[in-house]
C-alpha cells in the first residue's frame, strides 16, 4: 500500500500569491525580518535566517524572485546552430531534444530567440558577430560546433561579441564559457559496469570529428586501462564522420566480423542511434543481445527504451543543459565587465541507465 506523504510535491508548489507577508506568517517572524534576510540588510541569527529561507523555498518564493531578477537582463538571444542541427531527423534526436527543451525554457522566461543557421555545414565567426549585432542580441548561444576553425576566429573577435556560451562542445583554450554533458567520466562509468560484470573483450563503436565524442572514447580507454588493457590493445571500430548511411554501411561490413574474430562479449557505442543500428546488424547475423553480446549506448534517446531488448545507455540531462547555459549568460550580463575574469567550463552529471541489453558474459 502506498501512503501519501503530507509534505510531498503539493507542499512545494508555489501558491497563487507569495510575498514577504506569507513567508513571515509561516516562519513566525516579522515582515521586516523577512526583508532583512532576503536583502542582507541587517544581522539575523543563523537559526532565524535558515528558517526564513526554508519557508521561502517551500512556498516557491525563491524561484519567483530569481525569475523576476532575470527579467529584462536577457531579452534577446542569438541561437547559433549548424544547419543540420535544426532538422528533426533520426540522426539528430539528441541535439533536437536539447533544442526543444531550451526553446521551452526561453518561452517561460520571455526570452526571444533569433536563430542563426546559415546554409551549409559550418558556422563562421564573422557571420555570428554580424547576426548578433544586426539583431541587437544581448547574448549568443553557440550549439554543437566546437571546430577549431570556428573557435579560434571567435576568440580573436571576443571584444565584438556579447556574452557567449558554447553548449554541447568544448573549447580547449577556454576562450568561451561552455556547458556540456559529463562525457568522459560517464562513458568510463558505463564501461566499468561492463568490466565489473566480467567483460574484458569490449568493443567501442565511435566516429571522428567532434570533441564530445572523443571524450567518450577517452572514457572507454580509461575503463579498459583499469583492467589492464591499454589503449593500443583495446578494440575500436570507428567510421570517419557522423552519418547514418555511413554508420549502417560500416556496421554491416565490419561489426559482425570483429565480434566473431575477436570474440567480443560487449559493445559500447558512442551514441544510441549507433547502438540501435548495431543491434539490428547483430540480430540479422544471429548474434543475440545480451545472451551472446551485451550492448550499451549513450544519450538515452526515446527509441532506446523501446528497442528489443531495451537498450542500456547513459542518460544526458537534455532538459537542464540549456537552463544552465542561460544562467551563465545572465551572470555575465549582471556582473561588472572584467576582462581578467576566468571563463567557466560546466559539466553536467549523466546517469547510467541499466536495461535488459546487458548481462554477464557467458562462461
Amino acid at each position: 500500500m502506498t501512503v501519501d506523504e503530507p509534505n510531498s510535491d503539493a507542499a512545494l508548489k508555489p501558491r497563487a500569491k507569495v510575498g514577504l507577508k506569507e513567508i513571515a506568517r509561516e516562519a513566525e517572524v516579522s515582515i521586516s525580518t523577512v526583508s532583512h534576510v532576503m536583502n542582507g540588510t541587517a544581522r539575523i541569527s543563523d537559526e532565524v535566517r535558515a528558517r526564513v529561507m526554508r519557508v521561502a523555498q517551500e512556498l516557491g518564493y525563491l524561484g519567483m524572485r530569481r525569475q523576476r531578477a532575470n527579467t529584462g537582463t536577457l531579452s534577446k538571444l542569438l541561437l547559433a546552430v549548424p544547419a543540420y542541427g535544426l532538422a528533426q531527423t533520426e540522426a539528430n534526436l539528441f541535439l533536437w531534444n536539447i533544442l526543444s527543451a531550451f526553446r521551452t525554457r526561453c518561452a517561460e522566461l520571455n526570452i526571444a530567440l533569433v536563430p542563426h543557421s546559415p546554409p551549409g555545414e559550418n558556422l563562421t565567426a564573422e557571420g555570428i558577430v554580424q547576426a548578433a549585432a544586426s539583431n541587437a542580441c544581448d547574448a549568443v548561444m553557440l550549439m554543437h560546433d566546437d571546430r577549431p576553425e570556428l573557435l579560434e576566429p571567435l576568440a580573436a573577435v571576443r571584444n565584438q561579441l556579447p556574452p557567449t556560451v558554447l553548449v554541447n562542445g568544448e573549447d580547449p583554450n577556454m576562450n568561451l564559457d561552455t556547458v556540456s554533458p559529463q562525457n568522459r567520466f560517464a562513458a568510463g562509468r558505463a564501461v566499468r559496469w561492463l568490466t565489473e560484470l566480467g567483460h574484458r573483450r569490449v568493443l567501442h563503436v565511435t566516429w571522428g570529428g567532434r570533441t564530445t565524442i572523443a571524450r567518450r572514447r577517452d572514457g572507454f580507454h580509461d575503463a579498459m586501462a583499469q583492467v589492464g588493457i591499454p589503449a593500443h590493445e583495446a578494440s575500436v571500430l570507428s567510421f570517419q564522420t557522423w552519418d547514418l548511411a555511413l554508420a549502417e554501411q560500416v556496421l554491416s561490413e565490419k561489426l559482425v566480423e570483429i565480434v566473431r574474430r575477436e570474440k567480443i562479449t560487449a559493445i559500447f557505442c558512442a551514441a544510441d542511434n549507433v547502438a540501435l543500428h548495431a543491434l539490428n546488424v547483430l540480430r540479422r547475423a544471429g548474434i543475440r543481445v545480451p545472451e551472446d553480446v551485451s550492448l550499451v549506448g549513450f544519450d538515452n534517446v526515446m527509441h532506446a527504451e523501446m528497442s528489443s531488448p531495451p537498450l542500456s545507455t547513459v542518460e544526458v540531462p537534455v532538459n537542464h543543459i540549456g537552463s544552465v547555459a542561460l544562467r551563465l549568460l545572465e551572470e555575465r550580463l549582471i556582473e561588472p565587465f572584467d576582462p581578467t575574469a576566468p571563463t567557466r567550463r560546466v559539466e553536467l552529471e549523466c546517469r547510467l541507465i541499466k536495461r535488459a541489453s546487458v548481462a554477464a558474459p557467458a562462461s
